[in-house]
């Protein structure tokens, strides 16, 4: 198995009561972000490429939550929560 997948398997979530994976996701303040990342987040999360939302927390703070930008999680968008089997087969067939 390649190297970078059994690295990136890492961050991924597992979902122990389906046995599947969930992508992996990262959570920032919306004041960081510049508006040409805002503008890449959208059209990304447009064409289906990320998950992306927008919440307050309790610190009455605008947050954005998004999944990390991999083939991987770009495959889970699509798809859905996978079983690692069939994640690892879809990755491969994308690569050939």
């Amino acid at each position: 198995m390649n190297f970078r997948f059994v690295t990136l398997y890492i961050f991924l979530r597992l979902n122990p009561e389906l046995n599947k994976l969930n992508p992996s996701e990262v959570e920032f303040k919306k004041r960081d972000l510049k508006p040409l990342g805002w503008l890449m987040l959208r059209f990304f999360s447009i064409t289906k490429f990320i998950r992306y939302r927008e919440y307050i927390n309790n610190d009455n703070e605008l947050m954005i939550s998004t999944t990390n930008f991999t083939i991987i999680n770009t495959v889970l968008c699509w798809c859905g929560p996978l079983h690692e089997a069939t994640l690892s087969r879809i990755l491969m067939l994308i690569q050939v």
